[in-house]
């Protein structure tokens, strides 16, 4: 998948421990609260640092304070690389969201995407699940979704996902997701 993304999501990308710095990890939690967890009013306070993580096999276990108070949103997360080139091509989060605590992913892909194709999530077992590209800041875009029952035991019982979006030149970019640790990675979450 080269889509040419910025200078910015490469680095955030390609920084291993942790999956990026706590300011990368807190912009992440800002969008897994924008895309899926309704606007709240939150008092400014200064947050409290993130914790360092659990890993999972290919999959890291990480917690972000909520502005304002609240429990933290914790998530399970993974950067997925180009094996040519070692660079990032995309972050995929899961975890629980929204006032009903509800399974879903959040996708942060690079630049230079064709957005009306949206995000194409394939899941050996169920059918693909299309994904609108809901917004692009300068660090790059990103879609969310909730999971259905049938994609999220899916994603227990496989060994890799796939996601495909279509680059600005129309061409079709394919990205695996490792599911290897993802079952105890995603048990270790509270809902």
């Amino acid at each position: 998948m080269q889509i040419g993304p910025p200078a910015s999501f490469m680095e955030r990308a390609q920084m291993k421990a942790g999956l990026g710095s706590a300011i990368g990890r807190a912009v992440l939690a800002a969008a897994l609260l924008a895309a899926v967890v309704p606007a709240v009013a939150r008092a400014q306070t200064k947050p409290a640092a993130p914790d360092a993580g659990q890993q999972f096999d290919d999959w890291r276990r990480s917690c972000d304070p909520v502005p304002g108070g609240g429990p933290d949103i914790c998530v399970i997360r993974q950067l997925v690389v180009n094996k040519e080139t070692s660079k990032g091509m995309l972050i995929v989060a899961v975890g629980y969201f929204g006032d009903k605590h509800q399974p879903g992913a959040i996708f942060e892909l690079p630049l230079g995407l064709y957005l009306p194709a949206g995000v194409a999530f394939s899941i050996p077992g169920v059918q693909p699940i299309r994904v609108l590209i809901q917004t692009c800041l300068p660090q790059g875009c990103r879609a969310a979704l909730l999971l259905p029952a049938d994609a999220l035991a899916a994603l227990k019982k496989a060994d890799e996902a796939q996601v495909t979006v279509e680059t600005a030149q129309r061409k079709k970019a394919t990205a695996p997701i490792s599911l290897k640790g993802f079952s105890k990675a995603f048990a270790s979450l509270k809902k």
